[in-house]
């Protein structure tokens, strides 16, 4: 039971944080090819705020299922915090990571979620991608944190782009980039 508390989000099934740092740590450093992906459901506060907490419990829920099913057994997945989520898909290139997570944000934004007072809730989420080993020349062994912040990165321009989309950050991880 304390390993299962240890390892996996009592919400959302997803893996928890520390877990994902721990063994994506290892499996990225296995890994010849690899993406890293962060998302964030958008406008979630609102959500909140305009259908309460129950409400977006069952979209962080949803989310991480739809999720989930749109993985393979070998990826890693988890909630990152919040309503931010982690994956790591190794073994993929850039383009397979792609096409992966379009087809994730695609089944997102086909949710709609029927809630006890009988409004619905859509939910779209946006997300950023890095390909450790797939960019312009830079440091060979990237860390997992290195990755994740490039990721950040894109994941933010999304947002500030949008929503609602996909964004790669193909910087060499791990390389301070002039102003």
């Amino acid at each position: 039971l304390l390993r299962r508390i240890a390892h996996f989000d009592g919400l959302t099934q997803a893996h928890t944080r520390p877990y994902f740092m721990d063994s994506g740590s290892a499996l990225l450093a296995r890994s010849a090819t690899s993406a890293v992906v962060l998302l964030d459901i958008d406008d979630f506060k609102a959500i909140n705020d305009r259908h309460g907490h129950d409400a977006g419990d069952r979209v962080l829920r949803a989310v991480s299922d739809t999720c989930r099913a749109n993985l393979r057994a070998g990826d890693l997945f988890a909630r990152y915090g919040g309503e931010e989520f982690a994956i790591l898909l190794p073994d993929t290139t850039a383009v397979a990571a792609g096409a992966v997570i379009e087809r994730m944000r695609s089944a997102i934004a086909a949710l709609e979620l029927d809630l006890p007072d009988s409004r619905t809730v859509r939910v779209t989420a946006s997300f950023g991608i890095t390909a450790p080993g797939q960019r312009r020349p830079g440091p060979a062994d990237p860390s997992l944190e290195q990755a994740l912040g490039a990721a950040d990165r894109a994941l933010y321009r999304a947002k500030r782009g949008g929503k609602n989309r996909i964004l790669f950050d193909l910087e060499p991880v791990g390389v301070a980039m002039s102003a």
